[in-house]
């Protein structure tokens, strides 16, 4: 996860959002759509708050729970 906290700014964005699935603010909230860059790969900023949260649809669970 370190690695995608420390990528470069490539694109400030400023505007505040919120977890696409709870709703709820989270540590990359402010400026979330800004875009991040390790000089090859592209990623929002936010995109480290999705990878470390576990979803009810994270790829561990059936499709079924997913669904419901």
């Amino acid at each position: 996860m370190a690695y995608l906290d420390v990528g470069h700014v490539l694109i400030d964005v400023m505007e505040a959002g919120h977890d696409a699935i709870t709703g709820r603010a989270h540590r990359h909230s402010l400026g979330c759509s800004s875009l991040v860059t390790d000089g090859t790969w592209l990623w929002r900023l936010d995109f480290p708050h999705y990878v470390e949260t576990p979803t009810s649809c994270s790829p561990r669970r059936s499709s079924r729970t997913c669904e419901a």
